[in-house]
């Protein structure tokens, strides 16, 4: 790495220390993970989309139905644990 780095490049390095720093700081970590989740699931889906042919809106729109259901499908999962969590409840 250089000693010398260019203006701009500090410059992205001090925001992204800052956006760390207020991230740690407000206790945003879980909504950081799920949004890089979220974004790592669309731009993979659209990646293979777009190597088994697909046109580059047809790959994006793929993508998010694919999201969308991923997501459905975990909040069932969430709802049927917490519906057998308070089964388990005294009455």
């Amino acid at each position: 790495m250089e000693a010398d780095l260019p203006f701009a490049r500090r410059v992205s390095y001090a925001l992204v220390a800052a956006a760390l720093i207020a991230v740690v700081a407000c206790g945003l970590a879980p909504g950081l993970i799920a949004g890089l989740t979220a974004m790592m699931i669309l731009a993979n889906a659209e990646r293979i989309l777009r190597a088994f042919g697909a046109g580059p809106r047809t790959a994006r729109a793929g993508a998010l139905v694919l999201l969308v259901f991923l997501a459905g499908i975990l909040i069932g999962v969430v709802i049927a644990f917490a519906r057998i969590g308070l089964a388990g409840l005294p009455q």
